[in-house]
């Protein structure tokens, strides 16, 4: 019965062990990460939201602003036409007609615009989008205002001397009485009576701008001018625009939320680059962030579900696992209890022991790493030698640290049976030990030839030779075998060791002197090449021809040319000596950074291929090398053949467009481009699209048309390249704002009448 109870009692302290580590280690952590993420989320779904009524303002800004600013831009070009001056008017009937045209093409461009008057005076004609009448119909019939009759209207127009603007309803011909923003300029004319210009924006415009968008959730919208003064507000006033000028003042330019007592709102603000206006806008955050709220609770409950799912497994698992634990435990102490004798050990003697097994495991895993330094050095070194990335801790202490006036040499030996051994190794160190600053030899990584890599002073640079040489025969001693060294150039880098490397084994592959050489250089060997001309050497004239000529398509078509047979019997050193060739060539011709590249590329090739060249490895790097060549010539004067190519574009829009088959298509196939980049590359020079482009010249095509022949409607949509009527007024009317039919009427009579008075 009390062993029961003990089992009992070990039970219920493992489930209370595990429960403090529950909530320790999965309970804590999550709940920390769940308010950190409550947190993060509310941030950023406030940002959302200023974001997105920062957005709302800038796109009323922008389709207000930008219509203001070309309503002066028009009172500017009429206080400038000459078309509009009195003097000119007087001269004949044609001269309104061509006055009244203009002004409607003006209306054309402007949404919010609705309608442009010019008083001219009691004596002359009013002028204005509708037509011509009699000045003495002016704010009776004509032009009404609210607040005055016509007198009244009259004597403040004639003692108008600057710009003036202000809200007022107002009756125009044809509308019925509504409230605009009208605007008085006054002309410069040498008449009696000073004309001046009246435009009327319509406020009903402005405002459904502002309610267009979701975003405004009925809130407040002030627009002021850049005076201060009050321009428009919509919407319900939640202050003052005297407050919300007071609120806004705290930020440059985007959306703040501040409390009002216990509501908190949204006040966004923008200025418009043009006019200098101010655009305002207030809402209630609780009207804007509904669906955000709901989103928020979907996802924390999301949250929530999963730290309950997963302490539900975790205790399962704990649950289930008991067993084994205990089994384990058992298994423990038995092994223990066999190892240390049969008598009971207390919970400290079991510690120790824990302890001890553990350091001792722990040497195990030292003495093993130690013995894993070796591999990692030469591995290390492995990939410096092949321009690969390495890890710059596990190389010698020579090549970790670049110090000035160091100079550094790859060396590499005749394939020999065995390696370096220690001995050997020991033995170049001493012999070196007045010169060399470092020394690390790798074994037959590369072709079954001995490496070494030497550092030594500068001052030794010009005797290296002399000084490899008694190495070479001291080691010849030793081994009773021949020993020849083939060396590199002299490098003051370590980042130029994966180039001493290649130099050396080039060297090696290369050489073909006097057998009796202890040390053969790079250099010695470089100039004492004999050129033999051959096939290679025609081959490395026309590539060096045509990179100077700037002929790309030849240097494309070359790597076809090698597919015959003769150039497989040439000997490989051959083959690695018209490579060194082709660098050297381009090195001389072309700019530094080209050679650079082209260079950089083909020696990564090289080494990637252990520096054995057969005819299939030169196929595949000089088919490379011409596509360098080609790729980099054509991005250094690529500007200038698009400049060029542009002319050809529009020239043959501008010859094809009226015919039926023109299409984008096409026109592509015409300079074997595809469509999509045609596309882009148009609007990327010309700043508008294809299409644009070609209906803007069909259009300005039509109105000539319509205006100076009787064409049919059928016979004109055949000429400009429609399949249809309908499509060509459909097309016309969308770019010109009426039917073609209506464009005739306006236009096409009035020019026929005075072309032929």
């Amino acid at each position: 019965m009390g062993a029961r109870e003990k089992g009992k009692l070990k039970k219920y302290e493992f489930f209370v062990k595990y429960l403090i580590s529950y909530i320790l280690v999965l309970v804590m952590p999550l709940s920390t990460l769940f308010l950190f993420s409550y947190n993060h989320s509310g941030k950023l779904m406030q940002k959302n939201i200023m974001s997105m009524q920062k957005g709302y303002v800038e796109q009323v800004k922008g389709s207000i602003d930008p219509a203001i600013k070309n309503a002066d831009d028009i009172v500017q070009n009429i206080r400038l036409d000459n078309r509009m001056k009195n003097y000119i008017l007087e001269e004949s009937p044609y001269n309104y007609c061509q006055a009244v045209s203009q002004l409607k093409e003006f209306l054309l461009f402007n949404k919010l615009l609705t309608s442009i008057v010019i008083y001219r005076g009691e004596d002359t004609l009013l002028l204005s989008d509708r037509g011509t009448f009699p000045a003495r119909y002016l704010g009776g019939k004509m032009v009404q205002f609210e607040e005055w009759d016509s007198e009244e209207l009259k004597r403040r127009l004639r003692s108008t001397e600057d710009l003036k603007f202000f809200r007022s309803f107002v009756s125009l011909p044809g509308n019925v009485k509504q409230e605009y923003l009208v605007q008085w300029y006054p002309m410069h004319d040498n008449g009696k009576d000073k004309p001046v210009i009246m435009t009327f924006i319509s406020m009903a415009e402005v405002s459904r701008i502002i309610r267009a968008s979701d975003s405004f959730q009925e809130g407040y919208f002030v627009i002021l001018d850049s005076q201060g003064k009050l321009i428009w507000e919509e919407g319900e006033a939640l202050c003052t625009p005297e407050q919300m000028i007071h609120y806004g003042s705290r930020q440059i330019e985007g959306t703040d939320i501040f409390n009002s007592g216990e509501e908190k709102y949204l006040l966004s603000y923008c200025l418009g680059a043009e006019t200098g206006w101010k655009y305002y806008s207030m809402v209630r955050y609780s009207a804007v962030s509904g669906d955000l709220v709901y989103q928020k609770k979907v996802y924390f409950g999301i949250l929530a579900g999963l730290l309950l799912g997963g302490s539900i497994i975790i205790y399962l698992f704990l649950y289930t696992n008991y067993v084994p634990i205990r089994r384990l435990e058992e298994h423990v102490k038995k092994g223990m209890q066999k190892e240390f004798g049969n008598g009971k050990l207390n919970e400290i003697e079991t510690i120790q022991q824990a302890v001890r097994f553990l350091s001792d495991g722990l040497d195990m895993v030292n003495r093993q790493m130690k013995e894993l330094e070796p591999l990692q050095r030469d591995y290390a070194v492995f990939r410096l030698l092949k321009g690969l990335e390495y890890k710059k801790e596990y190389l010698p202490s020579f090549l970790q640290r670049e110090e000035f006036g160091m100079n550094y040499l790859v060396v590499c030996m005749d394939p020999c049976p065995g390696e370096i051994g220690p001995g050997q190794y020991d033995c170049i160190k001493r012999q070196g030990n007045d010169w060399l600053k470092g020394i690390e030899v790798l074994g037959k990584p590369f072709m079954e030839r001995d490496t070494l890599i030497l550092c030594f002073d500068s001052s030794v640079s010009e005797r290296f030779i002399e000084k490899l040489g008694k190495i070479a025969e001291l080691l010849e001693r030793q081994g009773n075998r021949e020993i020849r060294f083939y060396t590199s150039s002299l490098k003051s880098s370590v980042n130029s060791i994966s180039n001493a490397y290649f130099e050396a084994c080039l060297t090696w592959d290369f050489f073909s002197g006097a057998k009796q050489e202890r040390v053969i250089s790079y250099e010695k060997v470089m100039e004492n090449r004999q050129q033999r001309p051959d096939i290679l050497d025609e081959l490395c004239s026309k590539v060096e021809t045509s990179i100077i000529v700037g002929d790309i398509e030849s240097v494309l078509r070359m790597p076809a040319d090698l597919e015959n047979d003769r150039y497989e019997a040439l000997p490989r050193h051959r083959l690695k000596e018209t490579l060194f060739q082709l660098m050297e060539s381009i090195s001389i011709h072309e700019n530094g950074d080209l050679a650079e590249v082209i260079n950089k590329d083909l020696g990564i090739l090289l080494q990637q291929y252990d520096g054995v060249i057969d005819w299939n490895r030169f196929r595949r790097i000089f088919s490379a090398l011409c596509q360098d060549v080609v790729n980099l010539v054509m991005n250094k004067s690529q500007e200038d053949e698009n400049a060029l190519k542009m002319e050809f574009v529009v020239d043959y829009i501008n010859q094809n467009f009226m015919k039926t088959n023109f299409s984008i298509m096409g026109m592509a196939d015409d300079f074997s481009v595809s469509p999509s980049w045609l596309s882009h590359y148009f609007k990327k020079h010309m700043h508008l699209t294809l299409i644009e482009f070609v209906n803007e010249k069909k259009m300005n095509k039509a109105k000539e048309m319509l205006c100076k022949t009787d064409i049919s409607l059928e016979d004109l949509t055949g000429n400009l390249g429609y399949s249809s009527i309908s499509s060509f007024i459909r097309s016309f009317k969308k770019i010109v704002g009426m039917t073609p039919g209506k464009y005739r009427e306006i236009y096409g009579k009035k020019e026929i009448k005075y072309g032929k008075d």
